[in-house]
């Protein structure tokens, strides 16, 4: 199981990209008619298998099976039973498992060194990972998180880089769990990408001052006891009941959402 985090879920890649190459293909073949786009998949599958990649320098079918299967095509105009080759046990055998090995260790070779090649183009614009422990103190970017506060008119103007919070817990190396105070609802738990180390001034320059909470606690709301309930109805936005509050004269009745 590969595990990934909110606002950062990137994970499996190569399925990722398997997956968007198959949508493709059969955007092509069920235009006009989408409900049957599951009678494509094993020509698609069979198609997709067959050509070769630029990973690996073959095709899947070559690596598993050593020999491309024919396609329909193939058949048009001759014998079957001219097509069919047996293969007993014999040298020749032996030949062919050692080649089927060979170019399966060449397409790992192969893809491996497309992988390095990958991950270094790829982390030329990625931050280091930070050597963080519990109890260390972070900072969270609030934009790159896309929260509320970030939002609306002057967004620009929002903190870049907010509190310090604590790291309580060190669950891989990419995902760091920290102790947040209430205001901030959800599961505190964030890819380092996110989080950048906090650090105290030297002594020298004296206190350093933090800025104040960028979510405010909510005033406390007078709370009204429901009597009883009147009536409902049904609007656009939903069910509303008519209520009669506790010590107020039906003057005062409101609609209120359920």
């Amino acid at each position: 199981m590969s595990l990934s985090s909110s606002h950062h879920p990137q994970h499996d890649g190569q399925t990722k990209v398997v997956n968007k190459l198959l949508t493709i293909m059969l955007r092509v073949f069920i235009e006009g008619k989408r409900d049957q786009w599951s009678t494509w998949l094993h020509l698609l599958e069979f198609t997709y298998n067959s050509v070769v990649h630029s990973s690996m320098g073959t095709t899947p079918f070559h690596l598993l099976l050593s020999f491309h299967p024919r396609t329909p095509l193939d058949f048009i105009g001759t014998k079957q039973a001219d097509e069919v080759t047996l293969h007993s046990l014999s040298p020749e055998a032996a030949s062919f498992l050692e080649n089927l090995a060979m170019h399966r260790d060449s397409a790992r070779a192969a893809i491996t060194k497309v992988q390095h090649q990958q991950a270094k183009s790829f982390n030329k614009g990625r931050k280091p990972i930070p050597h963080l422990k519990k109890g260390n103190q972070v900072l969270v970017n609030p934009h790159a998180l896309e929260w509320v506060e970030t939002k609306g008119e002057g967004k620009k103007l929002a903190q870049r880089w907010i509190s310090p919070f604590e790291v309580t817990q060190h669950i891989n190396p990419n995902i760091y769990r920290l102790r947040m105070s209430n205001l901030y609802p959800g599961i505190p738990i964030f890819n380092y990408q996110h989080l950048k180390k906090y650090e105290d001034s030297p002594a020298e320059y004296g206190e350093r001052y933090n800025l104040p909470e960028m979510r405010m606690m909510k005033p406390m709301q007078e709370e009204y006891e429901v009597e009883r309930i009147i009536a409902e109805r049904r609007t656009k936005k939903g069910i509303e009941f008519l209520v009669c509050w506790v010590g107020y004269s039906p003057l005062y009745n409101t609609w209120e959402p359920k």
